[in-house]
């Protein structure tokens, strides 16, 4: 099982598109953890960041994820290489199950435990709150001043590790705005 922190509003550089390309994108993985991982502050309360707990994928295979995007040409490298190929697509149906979490900008829960049953959710949700890290946890989050209730893990059957891997999806290439056509002969 491993944890992922995922991002939900793109992160944009509106006055230079080679910067932008570098900002992770709604639907990147920013990190993979081990489950049980002590979330920090700002992890657990960003609005623009989102964790799920993915029962069934490894941490290797979510490792994947974070791959950045690779020059199909190294003889005439790109400048628009994003910093993510991949990305989660969370705006497709697959996700409406845990649109609320999604889009709750507050974070009201933090994370989001994602299981093919509920009740399989609902367990591993029990089992993760009475592991000591949880205790662990709580404690040091609420020296912190982060409420406890904010520590609170949602279970839903809304995703199968299935549903997660048919959603990710390879990012389309960002064309760079000073080459015309096919050939990299660069303007001006």
């Amino acid at each position: 099982m491993c944890e992922i922190l995922l991002r939900v509003a793109s992160k944009v550089n509106e006055k230079d598109v080679y910067l932008d390309t570098k900002l992770t994108k709604r639907g990147d993985v920013i990190v993979v953890k081990e489950d049980g991982w002590m979330w920090g502050k700002e992890e657990l309360t960003n609005p623009d960041w989102r964790i799920l707990c993915l029962p069934h994928v490894t941490v290797s295979d979510a490792s994947a994820w974070l791959a950045p995007e690779f020059d199909t040409d190294p003889t005439q490298p790109s400048k628009t290489l994003q910093r993510r190929q991949f990305r989660l697509d969370i705006d497709s149906a697959t996700f409406d199950g845990i649109r609320v979490f999604l889009d709750d900008a507050s974070r009201t829960a933090p994370m989001v435990m994602l299981h093919d049953t509920k009740g399989a959710a609902d367990a591993a949700v029990a089992e993760k709150l009475a592991d000591p890290k949880h205790a662990e946890w709580e404690e040091s989050f609420s020296s912190k001043g982060i409420p406890t209730e904010k520590l609170a893990v949602v279970s839903t059957d809304a995703l199968s590790a299935e549903d997660i891997h048919a959603s990710v999806v390879m990012k389309e290439p960002v064309k760079d705005p000073a080459v015309i056509g096919d050939n990299p002969a660069v303007i001006g």
